[in-house]
């Protein structure tokens, strides 16, 4: 009978596995610090929030090793997913992309002379993308504003040297 306990104690403290991840949420654009926004690690096991500083921290104690997942959300903003999986102590991430199709109010003419050639939409991130891994994990949130995006595929448009 001790065999057995001192079997299952084996196998049960030698699975144990801890997730930890820690960072800073910044604005992409501005790169000022982003609090209250919601961290959640591996499907709602730990969900935590940034703190003033932008700091936060989320931990989870599993029986089995997963590769740790995080989603950032803050309103106003794209959300963030990244994926971390570690081979061997060599650290790899995938960030979510995904995009969205968006229709402009206007088809936008490319050559003013031709009618017949024009654009009525574009594609746009529906994630934010951008990350930094130093000392510490940065991630940097998008605002959700199509308005701006589409301001701005129009002035890199006009700066190509289409009418517009």
């Amino acid at each position: 009978m001790k065999i057995i306990y001192g079997l299952c104690l084996v196998l049960f403290c030698s699975c144990d596995c801890v997730v930890d991840v820690s960072g800073i949420i910044k604005d992409k654009e501005t790169n000022d610090v982003i609090s209250n926004a919601t961290i959640d690690l591996l499907n709602g096991v730990d969900i935590k929030k940034s703190n003033a500083k932008g700091y936060f921290e989320v931990t989870y104690l599993s029986g089995f090793c997963k590769d740790p997942v995080i989603v950032v959300r803050k309103e106003g903003y794209k959300p963030f997913h990244l994926k971390f999986k570690d081979s061997k102590g060599d650290v790899s991430y995938n960030v979510k992309s995904e995009k969205e199709f968006i229709d402009f109010d206007k088809p936008i003419y490319p050559d003013s002379t031709n009618r017949n050639t024009f654009i009525f939409g574009t594609w746009i991130d529906k994630w934010s993308q951008d990350f930094c891994v130093s000392d510490t994990l940065i991630i940097y949130l998008s605002r959700q504003d199509v308005k701006s995006e589409i301001e701005k595929i129009k002035a890199k448009l006009q700066h190509q040297r289409y009418n517009i």
